[in-house]
Parts: structure tokens; sequence; C-alpha cells
């Protein structure tokens, strides 16, 4: 079966090579040789013929872990310049993670800075849910989870591999290693970033990860790259992290998945889970906790591509009061620059004075502004921020490493700034700085870091001779290998440019990672309180800078629906601030889509409706009474859960937990769950299930087992065992659930979080099979740089059980919520009739118990949320 995959990899690539020589005879392309390259790579198994790897020897047991050294085992890899010998170290980091280091100990290579926030160990832990093994001939390595066996890595390839494929293959710009998986169909998730399905293919496909500008076709490699995947097997979890930022392919076969990476070392770090939600935290604790972002970020934000003028800007805003719907952010594309240069506004369409009026009067409404940057800087010694960045030095360098390389984006010609650079930080705050003087933003979006360029690698002509195997040539843009398939320098700077680091072919998938690093410490240090950074390009680790919106998509229910399986994902690396534009990007929306997505995204964690140039307007009240009505619903109802969403933040940026999740990280022992992605879960108490399909008025939702009850009636669903159920959808409804046992807390609406975060709260209380539920609720000032930190918050957990709800205040020292009042409290799945409820032992009248739907109604309290309390009903 294997065999027969792999010839048919090798016809497909033939094919290509065939169609690459019509098309070279035609157009003179220099593709030619490498697309014969990738058929060599696709075929070289198809013979049979495994490389050996190396032979380990000289193991020592260290107090941290074990090294050892690795000799070629006497046959070169496929592209020549084999590295011997080899040096391995294997870290046990914590009771849970391994790190595996294989390098080169006589030469430095290139390695990834200032992502892994692990230190070496001096010692091992003292209890380890792992263990881990070496193979000396040929060489690899096993870790097995300690607490049931499993065996979560295994890269020796021997007789008993279900799977033949090579060992170990460590050269200058190739390296190969493979991972033994213990099934045919394994569930794997993560390695992106890509349009596709939650859940990856495992029927030989390749994912590669190289980040590149162009729009979201499905099944392709586009802005940021995250080599971590977590499998579940059996219902416990696992995950893997490639620390490695050059482009590489994954290729997952059955029973096998192999690493293709162009430079580096081998730097794997092997999360041993068990559930899904331990494997986040414990890949968190290596790349950063989340970014905690604002309040005001939560709410709700419109922006196009397209508002030409500030007066459109401004009616804008206008047309959300007029219409009573929410709105806490308004955007700005391209249209405000001067002839498209950062840092500047256009004098005729966006005049200065005008702007900061704008902003003034934005702010004070408590809402907020943010604009678009990119990284390129127009290439013109007369424009004050080409000349600031020529006189730091900061700029990208050409492959000689004197004079920018120049790539070309909206203004022309641009130089793009060097975020390692040791000024970058001084260049970019004296750009940001005065610009924000001027306008008075709030946030910044970062976009274009890929980084994209409309030319293919530099402007100039920077061609150099093609790489062939063994010839000792060696050209960054077409490596012996290519990842992908296509030139890297295609629609970004050419590989050879250079950079603090050194070349652009090692750091390339940094530069958007960079960016954000850079932005986010140069805002919150400048405004003094915590802000927002929205970035298109992203690495591993993204998002303890900045959150992420999923880029360019299509006014379609296709992409409509591939928009949950890419929050889900961008979950699973640890950036939880994330969202699509609502109602499309490319195309015309209709009403029919623009209300499904409204809905859907009103629970996104980043929520903004965002639109191109020359398509129809998309705003909510765009489209007449229907749309508007239900945008206003959608709006009201995440206004109304905001304390839960920011609480979900905070535990995400403490704890690395998700804020969205798949129902498969919340269940993963059920079978049923392992492939859903037409579903979603906000937090552990909220479950979506969305209209995603064109003139669709019924979905079909699945339920685990559990106790589940209508977010909006309250009404319990018929039975607590898993179940598939046909759901009443008609357009003006989204069907939201709430799962029993947990308590959301949430509070009254209102036009903006400023306002809203004035007005009482309510707790929504589901009781489970047992008459439990528990929760918590987070809260301080909205902004505050150092609030967690220095523990200048409120904390409360809620427990409910056996007829009594209580709070507890776990920490208490945000003073302001002495001023906040739980006015109502409603309990869902209450088994028997209620007659008494007591507030801290005093008996009062203000409820109601609706025994068709067992719920009990409390209303008419006023207790300060910074108190503990009691409520019990009989």
């Amino acid at each position: 079966r294997i065999r027969a995959l792999c010839v048919f990899s090798c016809l497909k690539y033939l094919f290509i090579l065939v169609y690459s020589f019509s098309f070279a005879i035609i157009s003179g392309s220099s593709m030619l040789e490498l697309r014969a390259l990738v058929l060599l790579a696709a075929c070289s198994l198809c013979s049979g013929q495994v490389f050996p790897g190396y032979v380990l020897s000289q193991v020592n047991q260290t107090p941290w872990g074990i090294q050892g050294s690795l000799k070629l085992a006497g046959q070169n890899g496929p592209f020549g310049s084999d590295v011997t010998p080899l040096a391995i170290e294997v870290f046990y980091q914590t009771s849970s993670i391994v790190r595996v280091r294989i390098f080169d100990p006589n030469n430095a290579r290139w390695e990834v800075p200032g992502i892994n926030l692990l230190a070496p160990p001096s010692v091992a832990p003292a209890e380890m849910n792992f263990k881990v093994t070496l193979t000396s001939n040929p060489f690899g390595f096993a870790v097995v989870r300690a607490s049931d066996g499993a065996v979560l890595v295994n890269t020796t390839n021997d007789e008993s591999s279900a799977t033949q494929f090579n060992n170990l293959i460590f050269e200058d710009q190739y390296i190969e290693l493979s991972n033994q998986l213990l099934s045919d169909n394994p569930n794997i998730y993560g390695l992106g970033e890509r349009v596709h399905n939650f859940r990856l293919d495992p029927s030989n496909k390749t994912y590669t990860m190289f980040n590149r500008d162009q729009g979201t076709p499905v099944d392709h490699n586009l802005y940021g790259s995250h080599p971590f995947y977590m499998e579940i097997s059996n219902g416990k979890a696992h995950g893997l992290f490639m620390l490695n930022s050059n482009a590489m392919d994954v290729v997952i076969q059955p029973y096998a998945l192999t690493y293709k990476m162009i430079g580096g070392i081998v730097d794997l770090f092997v999360f041993v889970g068990d559930t899904p939600q331990q494997v986040v935290q414990q890949y968190t604790t290596v790349v950063g906790r989340p970014h905690f972002p604002p309040y005001w970020a939560l709410g709700w934000h419109q922006c196009r591509w397209g508002y030409h003028t500030l007066e459109e800007t401004a009616e804008v805003v206008a047309n959300y009061s007029l219409y009573s719907l929410p709105l806490d952010t308004i955007w700005n594309d391209i249209d405000y620059m001067d002839a498209y240069k950062d840092f500047t506004l256009d004098p005729q369409r966006f005049p200065p004075d005008a702007v900061a009026l704008f902003v003034d009067s934005l702010h004070a409404n408590g809402q907020h502004y943010i604009q678009i940057t990119d990284p390129g800087i127009l290439n013109d010694t007369t424009y004050f921020a080409f000349d600031s960045g020529t006189q730091l030095g900061v700029w990208t360098l050409d492959r000689n490493g004197r004079d920018p390389i120049i790539g070309k984006v909206w203004p022309g010609f641009t130089a793009f700034p060097d975020f390692y650079h040791p000024n970058a930080y001084k260049f970019w705050y004296e750009q940001v700085s005065a610009f924000q003087a001027e306008v008075g933003f709030d946030g910044m979006w970062i976009d274009m870091n890929e980084v994209s360029s409309f030319c293919t690698g530099a402007c100039v002509d920077e061609s150099a001779g093609r790489a062939q195997p063994g010839s000792g040539t060696f050209n960054p843009d077409a490596p012996p290998y290519l990842p992908g398939g296509t030139a890297l320098n295609v629609t970004t700077l050419s590989m050879t440019a250079i950079d603090s680091l050194g070349i652009h072919y090692n750091s390339h998938n940094l530069y958007g990672w960079s960016e954000a690093n850079v932005t986010s410490v140069v805002l919150e240090n400048l405004l003094g309180k915590r802000s927002v950074v929205i970035s298109r390009s992203t690495y591993a680790g993204h998002g303890r800078n900045a959150g992420h919106w999923l880029g360019d998509n299509l006014s379609s229910f296709q992409d409509l629906f591939y928009s949950i399986s890419g929050v889900l994902s961008m979950q699973l690396f640890g950036v939880p601030l994330v969202g699509a534009d609502i109602c499309g990007f490319n195309g015309d929306t209709t009403e029919e889509l623009c209300s499904r997505w409204m809905q859907l995204g009103s629970f996104y964690p980043f929520a903004r409706n965002h639109n191109s140039i020359n398509q129809r307007s998309q705003e909510p009240y765009a489209f007449g009474p229907s749309l508007l009505n239900i945008s206003r619903a959608a709006l009201n109802t995440r206004y109304a859960l905001l304390p839960y969403f920011y609480t979900l933040f905070f535990e995400a940026h403490t704890l690395g937990n998700t804020v969205w999740r798949a129902l498969v990280f919340e269940f993963p022992q059920d079978s049923g769950t392992i492939f859903l992605d037409r579903q979603a879960m906000v937090g552990p108490g909220l479950l979506l299930s969305p209209v995603l399909d064109q003139g669709a008025t019924t979905v079909s939702a699945y339920f685990p087992a559990a106790a589940w009850y209508d977010f909006y009636t309250k009404a319990p669903l018929p039975g607590t065992t898993p179940q598939w159920v046909t759901l009443d959808a008609p357009i003006e409804k989204i069907n939201v659930h709430m799962r029993g046992g947990v308590v959301i807390p949430t509070q009254r609406p209102a036009l903006t979080t400023t306002a809203a975060r004035l007005l009482p709260f309510q707790l929504l209380v589901q009781l489970d099979a047992q008459g439990s539920a528990n929760g918590t609720v987070y809260l301080d000032d909205g902004d505050g740089l150092y609030n967690v930190d220095q523990k200048l918050y409120t904390y409360i957990q809620y427990t409910a059980s056996g007829g009594t709800l209580q709070a507890s205040v776990l920490v208490g020292n945000y003073a302001a919520a002495s001023g906040l009042l739980l006015e109502a409290v409603n309990v869902c799945g209450v088994s028997s009739s209620v007659s008494k409820v007591t507030v801290n032992g005093a008996t009062i009248s203000s409820f109601a118990f609706s025994a068709g739907i067992s719920n009990l109604d409390i209303s008419a309290l006023s207790l300060p949320m910074n108190s503990p309390f009691t409520i019990s009903w009989s």
C-alpha cells in the first residue's frame, strides 16, 4: 500500500515535470531543474532505498538528561554535504516536557532566537511522566508516556516499522526526521497556517510551512508558520513542536510523520499531555503565554479597505449610533495614508487636524481607533521615515550587505526594517510615537509582514545559479530541496537578504513575529497600558505579543465554514485573539451570508467586519432591517458575554488555556468529536452550532454526553448521552447551548465596552446531572499593564451544589469592583419545584420557577461583586 502511494506521488511529480518542461520552452522559465529535484525527492523511496542515517556512541547520563555522539552510518543523503559527527542532547525540561536537540558540535548553525522561554535545566525533575530511550544502530529515539505506556515518539526505522522511512538525514541544507505513528489514520491537528479542516488529512499529505502572501487558497501555506501539532489517540493527547524557522514540509502518511527542513538543527519538544488543554498549556510554557488584551479589544470592530475619506469613516461611526449597534473600534485601511506612506495622513482626504478631532470624539464616547501599518518604507531620501531608518542603519540589506534590499509594496519601491537590529526599537518607537501624538490611535494593525513584496526577490537582478545535488553551489532562493515546490522568493524578498541574524533564508518566517514583538513593546511603553496589535504574519509564540486575523478570505459559505477551523487552530498555537473578516473580504457578500456570518462572528475571540475596496458595503445596517436586527441581536449577545470572554483571556494568559475550543478538546474520550469542525465551544460552557450552508434552515448538531441547555430559552436538551440532533435554524437564529456544570458570568450590554463595564452582572448557572456547577469571573480596570503581575484585580469563584450557590473571592484587590453589582441569577436544571430562596440567610420573594424547563430565575438582587455570598433554594 505504501509503495503504491509512493509510486502515485512519483507519477504526479513526473506530470508536473513534463508540464514545467512545456512551460519552460514557452517562457524560458528557470524553474525546470527545480521541478526535476522535486521529482527526484518524491521518487527516492520508491526504489526501496532507505537511508541508514547515523550510529549512536558515547552515551552519557547527565543530571539533566542524556547526551551522546552520532556518526554517519556510511551512506550520504540525497543532496550531499552530510554533517558528521553530530551531537544529541536530551533535556528533561519538566515532568511533562522533553527536549531533544541534534546539532553540529564543531560548527555553529542557525538556531531560532527568542522563541523558547524554557532554560535548559541543571537537574531533572523529581517526577517525570515520560521515559526516553535511544537506539544505537540505526540511531533513533523514543519517548513513552509513563502513565499509560503510550509511545509518543519513535524515530527509528527497523524491520518492524509499519511504514518504511529514512532514518535521520542531516545535511547542510536538508534535514529529515521521521516519527512512527501508531495508526494509519492518526488524529492530528495543527501544522499551520493553512485553510483546511481542523483535523489534518493523514493520507500521504504534505503540509508546507513558509510564510507567504497568497490569499487564502485551500491547502496552501499561508501567512504564518507553526511547526507544532497535537495528536489524540485513545482519548489522550500529546504534542510535538519542532523549533526550526527554516522552510519545511511535514509529510503525514499511514504510520509515519516526516519533517523535511532546509536548515537549522533538530530542536524538538515533546509534550506528554495527556489532555488537549494540558498539551496547549505545556506548549505555551515553551513559547509564551498569550498576551492579555485590553477589555475594549473584545468589543466590536468595524473596518474596510475603501473608507476613502475621514467623512466616510465618521459616517460609519454615526450610523452605528443611529441604529443602536454596539461599536468599540473603527479602523482605517491604507486609504488614510498620503501616497500609501506609513505614518502619514493624506492632507485632503484625512486632514491631520480633523483626524485628531475625530479621534478625540471617539475617546470621549468610550470608543477607539486603529490604523493599518505596513513594514515597507518608501525608498525616498526625502521621506522622514526612510531617512531615519538610514541614519539608524536598521534596513534589511541586499546580499552584498551594504545597501537596503528593495522590494515593492503600495507606496512603490520600499526598504524593510530589520526588527532584530539593535536600533529597531528606537526607529519604530520614534515613528510610532510621533504619529500617535498626531493621531491618537489606540492600537496597531500590522500587515504585509510575511514579508510581502510585489517583486520576486529584490526589485533588481540578483539572479544566481541554481543549486544541484552535490554541486557545492548554494542559492538560498532555490535550495536543493524546495518545500512546497515554489521558489522561496516569490512575492517576497530574496532569501539572500541579510539582517542582524544572518541571511533571510533562515529568518524569513520570523519577520512578522519580530515586528509584532517590537510593536507590542513600543505601544505599551508609549501608552502606559495594555494595547492591541493585530498581525497578519505569525510564527510560534506570536500570541504572547499580538493577535491575528485569518487574512484575505472570500465572501462565501465555504470560507465561513473554514473560519471555524482557522480560529480553532490558532487556539492550539497559543494565539487566542483571532478571528476572520466577518462577511468576507474579497467578493460581494449577500444578505443571507452576512447574516449567518454576523451570528457566528459575534462569538469570535476577535470580532471585526472587514471587506475590500470596490466590494459592496457590508456594515450591519447595509442591507436593511433583516440584517440590521440580526446583527443587533448578535452584538448584544456578544457584549452580554464579555465578562465571560475576558475571564477566559485572563485564564489563557495565566494558565495557557484556550478561549475557543474544539469539541474534541473538551471531550477527547468521545470518538464522535474527533472530526467535528462545524461546531465550536467558547470556553468550557458554550456550544455554537451555526448554519454554514446557503439556504439551510436547520442544523445537524452533535451533543457529547452532558446536560445541555438552550442559551436563549434555558430549556434543557432531552437526554444526556451522546447524540446528533436536528435543530431549527431560521435566518434570525444561531443555535447556542450551555453545558451543564458551568457558571457563566454576563453583564447588561451597551453600545461600548466603556459603558457596559459599569452595568449590573448576571450569572447563568447550568447544573450537571449531579446538580453541580462552577465558574469564575475576573475583574480589573480593563487595560492596566501590571494588573496580573501585581494582583490588582478581583477574581471570584462560583460553586453550585446541593441547592446552594456560593461566591468565594479568591483575589479582591480591584477596589472599583465594590461599585459593580450582581442583579440576577438564572439556574438551569433544578430538579424539583422551588418555593423558597434565601440570600445570605435572608428569604427573598423575587424569583420565578418554570417547572416545564426546570429553571429558576432569581432577580432584584443587589450584591456587590467583590463580596462573598450564599444563595440557596429549596
